[in-house]
């Protein structure tokens, strides 16, 4: 049984479980790229920042639709709270990086990169933190349409967000080939969007209604996901490019809805473990941190076995997590409730989808 939290909208104690998982899935394909000598299923752990993706859409929507609707206030307590969450460490990490000599051009310091990356422009500054930028776009611009449009609309708005990511990577796909779709906020969209849909199909009750389809979508996706990967990777045809999406956010999407209805209880009893929980909660601070780790690990302990260096690598990026977490991070979240406390539950008429 998911722990129910004491604020407004439901606790689900699994998906800090989820986002260790996610988190661990970038960790191993990134320390792949410093040059883990395993590949095979290790590539599959890029998949990992979709699983983000969708995790990300399903708990900004549904906080956002237990928000009172029309409410200007809810709209400064959500930019509030996710700006004390996300903005120290980010540009904290910036600021640090930048005294002590490295290059960070503009577009890092107003969340900008990802299209620089995408399209193979002249930039400077962790690669990684292009993901960071796509979410913040996502912020800017969805509390607005779950707050301010009819909430009857949502699903719709959000499938033709489905519909749009997938027809902009056809067109890459087909007059851009060498544009990297992975990193563009309209080509990835629709993964935050999946996410948001589950959000929706939660709260009205549809996705307990569907539940022998959530499960029939984890297993027809996963053979699929495997199936795409294996064959296409980052170079197949025009109809992999276009829809390999789809289906790795698909999967996620029903593996997510899997674990909130509770299908498999040793499942949903693994991912609420401590210490997976417990690197779920530093997970921010780990995907921020783990390519510096990597590189100056595997750099310092180069004579020394992979059996050895690799795991290294993930405690030395754990360790730098925790520091951030309870020597920094943990007081600008202690501030969220100070300057935007949570307003009281207040009663919703159901959603339909």
């Amino acid at each position: 049984m998911s722990e129910v939290s004491q604020g407004k909208h439901r606790y689900y104690a699994e998906l800090d479980g989820v986002r260790a998982i996610a988190t661990l899935l970038i960790m191993t394909f990134h320390a792949w790229q410093h040059g883990l000598p395993v590949r095979g299923p290790v590539t599959f752990g890029q998949t990992g920042v979709d699983l983000f993706f969708v995790l990300s859409g399903f708990l900004i929507t549904s906080i956002l639709l237990s928000a009172r609707q029309r409410d200007w206030g809810e709209v400064r307590t959500f930019y509030v709270r996710r700006s004390l969450r996300i903005f120290p460490l980010y540009y904290g990490y910036l600021i640090v990086a930048t005294l002590l000599g490295a290059r960070i051009t503009w577009q890092f310091w107003v969340y900008l990169q990802n299209f620089w990356i995408s399209n193979n422009w002249a930039y400077s500054g962790p690669n990684h933190f292009w993901s960071l930028a796509v979410e913040e776009q996502f912020y800017l611009v969805w509390p607005f349409l779950v707050l301010f449009a009819p909430r009857k609309h949502l699903a719709k708005i959000l499938w033709g967000i489905v519909g749009m990511s997938a027809a902009v990577r056809l067109g890459f796909a087909i007059y851009d080939p060498m544009h990297d779709v992975f990193g563009n906020t309209f080509t990835r969209a629709d993964t935050l969007a999946v996410g948001a849909l589950l959000a929706l199909w939660n709260r009205s009750g549809a996705l307990e209604r569907h539940r022998m389809r959530v499960i029939a979508g984890v297993l027809v996706l996963g053979v699929a996901m495997v199936v795409v990967g294996l064959a296409g990777g980052q170079t197949g045809s025009i109809a992999v490019k276009t829809f390999k999406y789809d289906i790795i956010e698909g999967f996620y999407t029903a593996l997510l809805g899997m674990v909130l209805l509770g299908v498999v209880p040793g499942f949903n009893a693994v991912l609420r473990a401590r210490p997976l929980r417990f690197v779920g909660r530093v997970s921010y601070g780990l995907y921020v941190f783990h390519p510096l780790a990597f590189l100056w690990t595997f750099h310092e302990l180069a004579g020394v076995p992979w059996i050895v260096r690799g795991p290294a690598g993930y405690l030395v990026a754990l360790a730098m997590a925790i520091v951030s977490w309870y020597a920094y991070e943990r007081y600008f979240i202690r501030l969220k409730d100070k300057f935007a406390p949570e307003p009281r539950p207040t009663p919703h008429a159901p959603l339909s989808v």
